[in-house]
């Protein structure tokens, strides 16, 4: 994945909030996972069609003090999301 890549989100999955914790899930397919409050906002980044290096950059600016970890915590949480098939990459 590069930092131009855009994460393309698979409309099959919604994203809904119960009792203060995010469950993504699809029905088509019976996936489900629960987003901590990380993997909610590069979620909500992906709807807004923001490239890897976008998200990373706007998180490092929300989140100054978390800097050292924001890169390896957006790539890993799109890593999981293209895992259970909730996303896909334009430069794949």
């Amino acid at each position: 994945m590069l930092d131009t890549s855009i994460p393309i989100i698979n409309e099959d999955f919604i994203a809904e909030s119960f009792e203060n914790e995010i469950l993504l899930y699809t029905i088509a397919d019976t996936k489900a996972v629960y987003l901590n409050e990380t993997a909610h906002l590069v979620w909500k980044l992906c709807i807004e069609k923001k490239s890897v290096g976008e998200m990373i950059t706007f998180l490092e600016s929300t989140y100054p003090d978390q800097q050292d970890v924001i890169r390896a915590d957006v790539i890993e949480t799109l890593s999981n999301l293209a895992k259970i098939e909730a996303i896909s990459f334009t430069d794949d």
